[in-house]
């Protein structure tokens, strides 16, 4: 592999390989409630026998929760069996990639999946079709048997020892995530679809609004939180779970991460009336490594692409 040519520097612009679209955000908006995995237990399927697939455990949790889409927040999972990688260095064309694949096992402290559809391929190394099967992205951190902390984005093939225990679930309703083929980046990401019609009467108490965002890459992360909380009214919500990549990354602290990309594993804050607050965020360094912190204000541009969660305040109880 010819390594990439690109002078990569946190923050800085990167070229990717396709046409730039001009639309550099994709916002669906919908509903949304949280859901602990403990009052889903009763509508999940019966456990399945030991060793299970991680993918098929939280695309579960969200079809409990209502939803053929949405976002699960875990942790204090054992992992018997992870498959993962993490960001590197691209090639001449393609500036950021994923390392070889790994194995390791150990216990989730965080993680995030972004739950949602594919476009099925024909076949191996076809072109995909119309037909929709089910995908998951996941990030997270774990401690492996040696006490070392690692990070990396999750294959399929990652076995978990149990049912989800610690889990938060935000299913997504009038919202389908696809993934699918960037002609941009040459990488397959999710993008928000609208689903079924959101009614206008007031929604039930324990919902919020909820805007689904596919972010482009070079765009900055706080400026799209900004302009997402004003255009759709969402003060008083929250930065919720999400996957995606940036730059490197630049934490308040003066710390600076190296890239090509990192690869986010939370990032979480308040919206307020006019701004994002401070954005803390935990990620996947290069080399496999997890940092943590709360990011730099400006400076934290997005890498390949990011899937962004935001939810309005909880809809208040009804008066008597």
């Amino acid at each position: 592999m010819t390594q990439s040519t690109q002078q990569i520097v946190p923050g800085r612009a990167v070229t990717h390989p396709g046409p730039v679209a001009e639309d550099r955000i994709t916002a669906v908006a919908g509903r949304t409630r949280p859901h602990f995995i403990s009052d889903l237990l009763t509508a999940l399927p019966e456990r399945q026998p030991d060793p299970s697939l991680l993918t098929d455990a939280v695309i579960a949790a969200v079809e409990a929760a209502g939803a053929d889409s949405g976002i699960v927040e875990f942790s204090t999972l054992r992992l018997p069996h992870i498959s993962y990688c993490y960001p590197a260095a691209g090639d001449a064309v393609h500036p950021m990639l994923y390392s070889e694949t790994h194995t390791s096992t150990g216990t989730v402290l965080e993680g995030t999946a972004t739950v949602g559809w594919r476009r099925r391929p024909s076949e191996p190394g076809g072109e995909q079709t119309g037909d929709l099967e089910r995908w998951v992205h996941f990030h997270a951190s774990w401690v492996d048997e040696a006490g070392t902390l690692r990070g990396g984005h999750l294959w399929p093939e990652t076995v978990t020892a149990g049912a989800l225990e610690r889990a938060t679930v935000w299913p997504l309703h009038g919202i389908t995530l696809v993934n699918d083929f960037d002609d941009e980046t040459e990488l397959p990401v999710f993008t928000p679809v609208r689903a079924e019609a959101i009614t206008a009467a007031p929604p039930p108490p324990g919902d919020r609004d909820a805007v689904f965002a596919r972010v482009r890459p070079n765009a900055e992360i706080h400026a799209v939180v900004r302009g997402l909380t004003v255009a759709h009214d969402l003060a008083g919500g929250a930065v919720r779970g999400g996957t995606g990549s940036l730059v490197g990354a630049v934490f308040d602290d003066g710390r600076v991460v190296d890239g090509p990309a990192t690869e986010v594993i939370s990032l979480a804050g308040r919206l307020d009336d006019s701004a994002a607050g401070p954005l803390t965020c935990t990620l996947i360094t290069a080399r496999g490594t997890v940092e943590s912190g709360r990011l730099a204000p400006e400076g934290n541009i997005v890498g390949a692409t990011y899937d962004l969660l935001l939810t309005g305040p909880a809809a208040a109880s009804a008066t008597p």
